[in-house]
């Protein structure tokens, strides 16, 4: 059996039904953030995502995140994972379009994606 990359596997805990745990935080750790790599790793059910290289700093925060502020869960047809849902104060998602790539660009100096 060939080794899973983060997605495969991502997708066996969140939908298989015999996963022992599909609620588990996944923070997947990639040198690939291209913007389409960042939207599948979200569409497939990643809690956190970070590029290398990146910080103890960021990999703690992010491991805090998932520990101190959960995100609930959606079952929907198409997707079994954390709430995708914009959560910040007065910013409205962008499904498409110049901004949306202009904002899924603008890193953090963590490896974090953030509004522009």
């Amino acid at each position: 059996m060939e080794p899973l990359d983060g997605l495969e596997f991502t997708r066996i805990v969140r939908n298989q039904p015999d996963s022992p745990n599909p609620f588990v935080p996944i923070i997947m750790l990639t040198s690939q953030g291209a913007f389409d790599r960042v939207q599948e790793a979200r569409d497939n059910g990643v809690t956190e995502f970070l590029v290398k290289p990146l910080t103890a700093q960021a990999l703690y925060t992010r491991i805090a995140n998932v520990i101190q502020k959960p995100r609930q869960f959606v079952r929907a047809p198409e997707y079994f994972g954390p709430d995708r849902r914009c959560t910040i104060k007065g910013f409205f998602a962008v499904r498409s379009g110049a901004l949306r790539q202009r904002m899924m660009r603008t890193r953090l100096a963590d490896g974090a994606y953030s509004p522009a």
